[in-house]
């Protein structure tokens, strides 16, 4: 099944909501996925006036531009502001990533002499029951 609706279930979906909600079906239709791109052919089949489709929709596009604008700028900022806390906190970062190498460094070498030991003394077990 695909994970996308077709266009006659987005058309019969939007043709549902569009009889219930018509104000705010054509306000909000940008805000909805799978529907954005079906949404102005079934209004326009359901024969809105296009004054009140351009009204509405200009309101709505607004209130679109206005809110992605808004929270791109605010993701920016926050960004803006991790990768300044970044550098003032980079001189102790690679101490730290160095501290970790070692860490691993070590507990890689105990496994590996754990493992050389168990392989050593399975050799010798095999040797004996031989």
């Amino acid at each position: 099944m695909p994970s996308r609706l077709s266009w006659q279930e987005g058309a019969e979906k939007v043709y549902k909501l569009l009889h219930r909600h018509q104000y705010f079906l054509i306000l909000t239709f940008r805000f909805y996925y799978g529907l954005r791109n079906v949404t102005p052919f079934a209004v326009g089949s359901a024969h809105v006036p296009r004054l009140r489709f351009f009204v509405l929709n200009l309101i709505g596009a607004i209130v679109w531009a206005v809110s992605f604008a808004s929270a791109g700028y605010l993701f920016g900022e926050a960004f803006k502001l991790f990768i300044d806390d970044y550098h003032s906190y980079g001189a102790v970062c690679p101490r730290r990533s160095g501290a970790h190498r070692i860490a691993i460094w070590l507990i890689m070498l105990i496994r590996h002499r754990r493992h050389a030991r168990r392989a050593g003394l399975a050799a010798k077990k095999t040797a004996f029951d031989a």
